[in-house]
């Protein structure tokens, strides 16, 4: 009897470790692209590993190079909308807005994510498969030890948030010299939250609605396009909340071209405050400036006879134009308030101007300014 006992002991055992059998090797999970509507090529899947999974190792491997590079979580954030944070496995970036977690290239045992199958041209229907390995897990370190320094980080980048007061999204704008200007594995696509109470905000990367784009160099005057998106008429503001690595120097100026003229220095924690009705997904109010300093790349009206006008967040306006210049500062009715002349090529004028509309009038070019 003792041995009937254990022998049918032995057989549940078995069965449990049967059907609880954990995965190993190689796993290839089914994953399709259609051509139509807004998601194209989206696909929800999960590490089907009980260890950690190494992204950045997933989309390197040459078995996957029909995904690309970015993963996206979806997740709740402290005043309970979801949102998405994003993840690029090629550079290494990540924008996590206001969503409440914190990501890395680690994916957590069993934690769904989203992909992105790649186009395939000609084909309106495409599938495939990610392949995942065991050469791809990993032993992450929760503690946050590390054996020695990690290799400074050069690379310059402007991350910016828009905010309606209660809650914000976030694109980041970064510069690498491996990336290209046009799309390619260091962009990472736009993934919107559709909530109606999140406000959105991307850039542009060839046709490719972006929320972390990779650029090769920052050279003078490169304009890109900002795209902003809102399902509720608001106040918001646009703000710089990170500026790291860039020369001292270089200068991001936000256009909004609802007000021709008028253009706003993003300086490190400032904002811009703006009104915008129900508005779908477009580029067709804001772009963003970069100016850089230097004998070969910088302002050169000397030369080129350019005016600009624009206004920082203290109210203060800046003229650029020619040395010896003659300006004229006049409110809407009309009446010159200041005047004087421009005695270097940039000069911000010291006194902090109340609310209102501003003519500015450089020689013979007149610039509308307005200050919130």
């Amino acid at each position: 009897m003792r041995g009937a006992r254990q022998v049918g002991k032995t057989t549940l055992v078995n069965e449990f470790a049967k059907d609880y059998e954990v995965n190993t090797g190689t796993i290839t999970v089914p994953v399709t692209r259609t051509e139509s509507g807004s998601s194209r090529g989206f696909n929800l899947v999960a590490n089907p590993y009980p260890s950690y999974l190494d992204w950045s190792l997933v989309t390197a491997d040459a078995a996957n190079a029909n995904i690309g590079s970015t993963m996206w979580f979806r997740t709740k954030n402290t005043l309970g909308a979801y949102t998405f944070a994003t993840h690029n496995g090629t550079s290494g970036e990540t924008v996590t807005g206001t969503a409440n977690t914190t990501i890395t290239k680690f994916i957590p045992p069993l934690q769904a994510f989203w992909i992105r199958v790649n186009a395939n041209v000609g084909q309106t229907t495409y599938s495939t498969n990610i392949t995942f390995k065991n050469s791809m897990r990993a032993h992450r370190d929760d503690n946050g030890n590390k054996l020695k320094v990690p290799k400074q980080d050069e690379r310059k980048r402007l991350r910016l948030q828009v905010s309606n007061g209660a809650i914000a999204d976030e694109a980041l704008v970064y510069f690498d010299a491996n990336a290209q200007d046009g799309f390619d594995n260091y962009d990472s696509p736009k993934m919107f939250n559709n909530t109606a109470s999140v406000p959105e905000i991307y850039t542009q990367a060839g046709a490719e609605k972006v929320v972390i784009n990779g650029m090769n160099a920052l050279k003078h005057d490169t304009e890109i396009p900002l795209g902003f998106a809102t399902a509720q008429a608001n106040s918001f503001s646009i703000s710089a909340i990170e500026m790291s690595n860039f020369e001292a120097g270089t200068r991001v100026i936000l256009i909004d071209k609802q007000y021709p003229g008028v253009e706003t220095e993003l300086i490190n924690g400032t904002a811009y405050n703006f009104s915008a009705p129900v508005t779908t997904a477009n580029t067709n109010r804001f772009s963003l400036l970069f100016r850089v300093p230097g004998n070969t790349t910088g302002i050169s009206n000397t030369e080129t006879g350019i005016t600009k006008v624009f206004v920082n967040t203290q109210n203060q306006i800046t003229i650029i134009a020619k040395p010896n210049s003659i300006y004229s500062i006049y409110n809407a009715m009309g009446q010159m308030i200041e005047n004087g002349i421009q005695n270097t090529e940039r000069e911000t004028r010291n006194t902090k101007f109340a609310a209102g509309v501003y003519v500015v009038k450089v020689n013979n070019q007149s610039t509308r300014v307005i200050l919130k």
